[in-house]
């Protein structure tokens, strides 16, 4: 796994970067890269684990080559090496590493806790850690069942249904089509004509949508019609429930606890 913008790629389990990326990075002679690895003021641990000396053969004309010589940094030598790179565009390359080594460091940890059990005892501590996310599933199943089902309901259109359905979808107690319009008109969401206001048109809750009908002398028109998307069925009924309306489901759910024993 490598990326190709900054040069970042995974070697013996751990991020590195060559100083030749680096310096094409922060546009820098590799030669005055190289002159500061060896100019910086480290202890040689320091240098032995974060900066490694690589050599390349380098393919020349007439069949010649050469020995191309360039450091493979960690991120810890990374960031000891271009601490003294200052500017608008070196400090947005630093930011830019920085992040992309937290984003590959993530991936060698994720990728080494999916790895095979070799002793019993890891074995012990992986099926606990699943049994664990197992539960922890479950949990969250148990509390999405009804957000899926209101979602199920709603996906039997692909983009949006009509305020009559909506109602039905949402099953509050005394909220048919006509009554829930009118709650949306009172809550300032839909204009007197029934259409929204803009504002919830461009945050993606409502659209308007052009609907032919024929009129008593047989001609044809077109009129509008509001549909809500799914974001905004949902987004209606947080609007109804924060108004002390309650679904039926709840309602049974709430009369099954007589008074004082309802916790």
């Amino acid at each position: 796994m490598n990326n190709n913008s900054l040069g970042l790629r995974i070697e013996k389990d751990r991020v590195v970067v060559s100083s030749r990326d680096v310096a094409k990075a922060f546009d820098r002679e590799h030669k005055n890269v190289l002159r500061d690895i060896r100019g910086l003021n480290c202890s040689e641990e320091f240098r032995r684990l974060n900066f490694e000396l690589t050599m390349q053969t380098v393919a020349m004309p007439k069949g010649a080559s050469r020995e191309d010589k360039f450091y493979l940094m960690t991120r810890d030598g990374f960031v000891i090496l271009v601490m003294g790179y200052t500017g608008e565009t070196a400090m947005r390359f630093k930011e830019e590493y920085i992040r992309e080594f937290n984003r590959m460091e993530r991936y060698i940890r994720d990728r080494a806790s999916l790895s095979v059990p070799r002793t019993l005892k890891e074995a012990l501590i992986f099926a606990a850690k699943l049994e664990g996310e197992r539960e922890a599933l479950e949990a969250k199943n148990r509390e999405m069942a009804p957000k899926a089902e209101f979602y199920d309901a709603v996906a039997e259109s692909p983009t949006a249904i009509d305020l009559g359905r909506t109602a039905k979808v949402l099953n509050f107690i005394g909220i048919g089509r006509n009554s829930l319009m009118e709650f949306l008109r009172r809550s300032h969401i839909l204009m007197p004509d029934n259409t929204p206001y803009q504002e919830y048109v461009d945050r993606g809750y409502f659209k308007v949508i052009e609907q032919p009908y024929e009129s008593e002398d047989g001609e044809t028109h077109v009129g509008t019609k509001t549909v809500a998307r799914q974001t905004g069925v949902n987004f209606i009924r947080r609007k109804l429930t924060e108004a002390g309306y309650f679904p039926y489901e709840q309602t049974r759910q709430l009369s099954l606890f007589p008074d004082g024993e309802f916790h």
